[in-house]
């Protein structure tokens, strides 16, 4: 059934060629617009719904991406290739992974859908994108053969470039934030002595958080404090941040009396001089 919940208690899942919102009393069928098959629905804070739509006629036995606004349902791709793994976060922009062909060659791209739909990264080769994930600033997170590439809105960073020894990527994670946690394996060992690294991109440098030698470290999660899960084995870690204070004076003071503030991590905006309490 593929559920996704949101924040307002409201459900969406799919039931064969339809997809179902649960509002908390009563659940709605939505419009598969000729679909014979509806998958992986994504519903937002707006009670927006964004999902995979099989076998439309003339599509053949790809997917195509459909998404409701809470009130209508339209159809975001026609084409002839496959298009999946729709994220949609609370701005309503919608991403997803699209494969395509260009003078006899085959590509893979991720594609981000606001005002306007356009594709901000390509690659050769089809399913060369592990996953992709969409946080509320905007910003997209995928892996890409064995880089982790961070989408800020206006260019891409390959965060996990340079780190030793030279590991291959696994899975990977990020917040509203753009901090990432994700694990990497050292491929020069056999597959059942693999050293797994737990790393942490916090915006503008990277941190080894854990290190396993006997067991794989699993999927990490973070929320939007920055704390992080992961389990290694059988046991379940929690790693928090380092916080501590800072303060900002804003100069000249033509700027201040302008009414020039200062905020960092989207935190609330503060006068000059004021003092941040737990800034990780």
């Amino acid at each position: 059934p593929h559920p996704s919940i949101n924040d307002n208690g409201y459900v969406a899942w799919s039931r064969g060629d339809n997809i179902v919102i649960y509002n908390g009393s009563t659940d709605s069928v939505l419009p598969n617009l000729g679909a014979i098959q509806c998958a992986h629905p994504q519903i937002n804070a707006n009670n927006h719904v964004v999902w995979d739509g099989w076998g439309f006629p003339g599509a053949g036995d790809y997917a195509e991406i459909v998404y409701y606004d809470g009130t209508n349902t339209t159809r975001l791709t026609y084409n002839t290739t496959y298009d999946g793994s729709p994220e949609i976060n609370f701005a309503n922009h919608v991403t997803w992974i699209g494969e395509y062909q260009e003078n006899s060659t085959d590509y893979t791209g991720i594609y981000l859908h606001g005002a306007s739909t356009k594709r901000i990264v390509q690659y050769l080769g089809l399913n060369s994108i592990g996953y992709q994930m969409l946080n509320n600033r905007g910003e997209v997170l995928y892996g890409e053969n064995q880089n982790l590439c961070l989408y800020d809105g206006t260019g891409i960073t390959i965060i996990n470039q340079g780190l030793t020894p030279d590991s291959g990527l696994d899975v990977y994670n990020f917040n509203n934030a753009g901090v990432a946690a994700w694990v990497e394996y050292d491929p020069a060992f056999p597959i059942t002595y693999q050293v797994h690294y737990l790393y942490v991109y916090d915006g503008s440098s990277v941190s080894l958080i854990a290190q396993s030698e006997d067991n794989v470290i699993g999927f990490p999660a973070i929320n939007d404090h920055n704390h992080i899960c992961y389990w290694i084995g059988e046991t379940i870690y929690y790693a928090t941040p380092i916080t501590g204070s800072l303060t900002v004076t804003i100069e000249p003071t033509e700027a201040v009396t302008a009414g020039a503030q200062w905020r960092i991590n989207q935190r609330q905006w503060q006068e000059s001089g004021e003092v941040m309490q737990d800034v990780n």
